[in-house]
């Protein structure tokens, strides 16, 4: 099973796993990158925003699907 085929539930409960290792991810790179802090700082930006996203679109589609009684 893909993904794409999950349930919203599904997909916001693999979402929430996946923000840790995202958040782990972005602080490796801020460490050992020599990146100026304007693009640190788009990086955590951009990288918060999809994520927040994300997560408030897949937990709204949940609860309406489990409105629907699908």
């Amino acid at each position: 099973m893909t993904y794409w085929q999950l349930s919203y539930k599904k997909k916001f409960i693999w979402n929430v796993v996946q923000t840790p290792i995202l958040l782990t991810l972005i602080t490796w790179i801020i460490v050992k990158g020599n990146l100026p802090t304007a693009y640190n700082f788009l990086l955590v930006f951009i990288s918060v925003m999809i994520t927040v996203a994300t997560l408030l679109y897949t937990y709204f589609h949940w609860k309406k699907e489990e409105n629907r009684g699908d």
